[in-house]
């Protein structure tokens, strides 16, 4: 059985979000790296390959009329500060209390 047209252009337009997504997270990491790097490093022109890189996988992506999931900027990537996930909730206790010292001999 064919995969028809609309099956390829939903599993194209999965792994353009997936490579936005990705390609977003390395931005962010290379950004921090820049920061703490000299000017004009190897890091830096890095991420100047990698921004550019992913205007093109948009530009490409909207023209060929597949719509990724994710439409950030990389400006509003920057901008938004990532929350990371707790890998355990734990209850907090309103009030601790102290242990007693039940061998007190004075």
């Amino acid at each position: 059985m064919a995969k028809t047209d609309k099956d390829q252009l939903q599993k194209r337009s999965e792994l353009i979000a997936k490579a936005v997504k990705r390609g977003e997270k390395l931005e962010r990491t290379l950004t921090k790296l820049v920061a703490y790097s000299d000017p004009g490093s190897a890091a830096e022109s890095f991420l100047k390959s990698v921004q550019e890189g992913l205007e093109a996988i948009r530009k490409g992506a909207k023209s060929k009329g597949a719509k990724p999931a994710i439409k950030r900027t990389s400006d509003e990537s920057a901008k938004k500060p990532t929350k990371r996930k707790s890998a355990s909730k734990k209850p907090v206790l309103a009030e601790a209390v102290p242990p007693t010292d039940t061998n007190v001999s004075e």
